[in-house]
């Protein structure tokens, strides 16, 4: 028990620096205080075991149990507001991807958990995005009672290793910079940190008040400013009612090219969507968002 804790203690401190670049993002991503709740949470989850109860089930049928597994990335989704829009699948798979990419991919699994009683709709939204990771249903919040997560929802998800102990907080699909700490974390020296693994995010565009149900889009107009030829690989959104579209698939070196973003709902309130970029060739991932508020009629 001493050393698991004096290894944590050491993982910890050699990742502080990227974690705390991590929690000015969740400080303008959160309408909490930010960087105090990041650095507060990590300080008394580190190392902490995560209990799994033993009747939540699968959403695709079956008793859940938790297999062992050298690294278990675990995120809970409560029932509030659109549930496709905050599990944003789209970026788990590409996050699944990143990790199919790297050595010794059996050694981690992805686990979704989500409270929901609309387990149909749960299930069409996972086979529409084709995720591979396991979801499980906790329509009684079992994980959320056992566990006791922090009320942001951005501290709700974790990293843990073969204990089922935390040792990264923070959703990773939310938080970039988190990403790569998590991949960082997994592999250590089989994942190198470059410029190209970074992500642009400086694209944005509010819509303003709209009526629910109104089509809304935004054209952002690109340039290739690379010396390389680009070659698309996804457009992933944040949600369904979201899609984005580029204008060419091999965009060559000062080319110009557009990334068309639609937008689509009913649900009143302020929004804020994202839709990424992807590139074949490893270059840097394009991030586009765009908010605004529906209003009714």
């Amino acid at each position: 028990m001493i050393l698991h804790m004096v290894i944590q203690t050491m993982r910890f401190l050699k990742l502080m620096p990227i974690l705390a670049a991590s929690a000015m993002i969740m400080m303008a991503a959160s309408c909490s205080s930010g960087k105090t709740d990041y650095e507060s949470a990590i300080l008394e989850w580190t190392g902490r075991e995560i209990v799994f109860p033993d009747s939540m089930r699968l959403a695709g049928g079956g008793v859940f149990v938790k297999e062992p597994s050298d690294f278990t990335i675990v995120a809970y989704y409560d029932s509030e507001g659109c549930t496709g829009c905050r599990m944003k699948l789209p970026f788990w798979n590409q996050l699944i991807w990143k990790l199919d990419s790297l050595k010794n991919r059996d050694r981690v699994e992805v686990l979704l958990i989500v409270a929901t009683e609309r387990v149909d709709e749960l299930t069409t939204l996972i086979k529409e995005n084709s995720f591979p990771g396991k979801v499980v249903v906790d329509s009684d919040s079992l994980f959320m009672r056992a566990n006791g997560l922090p009320e942001n929802p951005y501290l709700q998800s974790f990293l843990l290793d073969r204990d089922n102990r935390v040792t990264l907080i923070g959703n990773p699909i939310d938080m970039h910079s988190l990403e790569k700490v998590y991949l960082k974390n997994i592999m250590q020296s089989d994942f190198e940190e470059s410029e190209e693994d970074d992500i642009d995010s400086g694209y944005e565009h509010d819509f303003g008040k709209i009526a629910g149900g109104r089509s809304v889009s935004h054209t952002f107009n690109m340039l290739n400013e690379t010396a390389d030829t680009l070659k698309v690989g996804d457009i992933a959104s944040s949600c369904e009612c979201t899609v984005g579209k580029v204008s060419m698939a091999v965009i060559p070196p000062g080319k110009a090219y557009s990334v068309d973003v639609t937008f689509r709902d009913t649900i009143p309130g302020e929004f804020h969507r994202t839709v990424t970029l992807y590139f074949d060739n490893r270059h840097r991932e394009i991030r586009f968002g765009i908010s605004g508020e529906i209003i009714t009629k």
